[in-house]
């Protein structure tokens, strides 16, 4: 908490102006009483302790943030050049804003960006049964499957060779490169030979060449079950420009008189023109684009093909319980603040200030920040992503299928020597 000061307004009444913004005002009606909690409202309880005031909320009946018309301010702003509340919360300040109020510090600094829903990929999920390898490792498995084949039937000739007064063949033995191709095909399909081979050598060799397949099927059908669950696209744009090429989108900001809206208006920069443009065209047929409640244009993000742009903490928040939806870091309108509005040379400003500075200082603020803000991804989109699994994760089954020839031709070798020392 903040060290206890004093002001020369000692148990003044307060009255804040503000419009619910989650999470940094909310309301609620609870048992015949109005509840309000957030950020900032966190904020007011250790000021009001600190510079020794209790508050009020009163609402501008407009619902309004604060924008200039026809010579007339709007909503909070209004509020305060008309002497109808002391602070108002949440306002970002402007030029044409310090005309008629005056402003704290600011306690919370920000960007916006854009909430936009991410559709099941269908391609993405069709083609899901060659994904969960990477595509040299394919080639891997094909190579060896062939040069396993040829293994095997040199292995056979060798050992018949090398034991031509026994008989090491059965009916299923293979004698050509086709039927070694269909014995191989059948022991990986099977995991296990029709009839057993008489040959120790090529025993050995099937071991192994089984292992190897047992690896990789675990290893592919664990892969291809994740793949499965979630198949998303990626962000279906990742720049400004990206975003204009959209025909197939609408976009949506808190309209009513905000600082977001006010500076697309007035930008000079030749993208946030257009952006702001394409709204004014979307406003004509829905006029909800503009609406000033979050809540809103949520719930067009998740029942429309609907983009929402705006401070992206508070976006980043509610999108960590809506795993289908990701809020793009794509600055628009550069870095903004937050402050408290106060009156014109209000006797408040000196005292607040002291106090936010303090709260800074001592890491009290953060702390409530990370509170209301605690970056948790419920879903953990950025960190199960399913991507392929690669070769070199994927080498040992490799190692058993060459270790199997290595041991197989050591069998040979022993057989032939043991066999030697029999007859003589």
């Amino acid at each position: 908490m903040a060290p206890r000061t004093t002001s020369g307004e000692k148990g003044q009444s307060v009255r804040v102006g503000y419009n619910p913004l989650t999470p940094y005002i909310m309301d609620s009606h609870e048992s015949g009483q109005n509840k309000y909690s957030g950020f900032c409202v966190d904020l007011l309880d250790i000021l009001a302790e600190s510079l020794n005031f209790t508050f009020s909320f009163v609402k501008p009946p407009d619902g309004e943030w604060g924008d200039k018309r026809d010579g007339n301010w709007t909503g909070l702003v209004r509020l305060l050049e008309k002497k109808e509340a002391d602070i108002c919360l949440t306002l970002a300040p402007s030029a044409e804003r310090s005309e008629v109020v005056d402003w704290t510090v600011p306690f919370d600094n920000w960007h916006n960006g854009v909430a936009v829903r991410t559709r099941p990929d269908a391609t993405a999920a069709g083609m899901a049964f060659i994904a969960p390898f990477h595509w040299m490792v394919y080639v891997c498995i094909g190579v060896t499957f062939f040069l396993a084949t040829l293994v095997l039937l040199c292995l056979l000739r060798a050992e018949q060779f090398l034991s031509s007064d026994v008989d090491t063949r059965s009916p299923s033995t293979p004698t050509t490169i086709v039927q070694s191709i269909e014995f191989m095909f059948g022991s990986l399909v099977n995991e296990v030979v029709p009839e057993p081979l008489r040959t120790g050598a090529g025993r050995t060799f099937l071991i192994a060449w089984n292992l190897m397949a047992l690896f990789l099927t675990s290893y592919y059908t664990c892969k291809l079950t994740s793949l499965m669950v979630d198949v998303t696209s990626p962000p279906p744009y990742t720049s400004l420009a990206g975003m204009l090429e959209r025909d197939d989108e609408r976009w949506g900001i808190k309209g009513s008189g905000t600082k977001l809206q006010k500076t697309l208006r007035e930008s000079l920069d030749p993208i946030e023109q257009q952006i702001y443009q394409r709204l004014m065209t979307f406003a004509q047929d829905d006029p909800d684009v503009l609406n000033f409640d979050p809540n809103v244009h949520f719930s067009k993000i998740l029942s429309e093909n609907y983009a929402f742009i705006d401070n992206v903490a508070m976006m980043e928040r509610w999108a960590s319980d809506h795993c289908d939806v990701e809020v793009l870091r794509l600055m628009i309108t550069g870095w903004e603040q937050y402050t408290f509005f106060l009156q014109k040379d209000s006797p408040l400003r000196e005292g607040i200030n002291s106090v936010f500075l303090r709260l800074q200082d001592s890491g009290v603020l953060s702390y409530i920040r990370r509170k209301w803000f605690p970056g948790a991804e419920h879903c953990n989109r950025n960190k199960n992503i399913p991507k392929a699994i690669p070769l070199e994760r994927l080498q040992g089954p490799f190692y058993i299928a060459l270790g199997g020839l290595v041991l197989a031709s050591a069998v040979v070798l022993l057989e032939r020597f043991a066999k030697t020392k029999r007859y003589t």
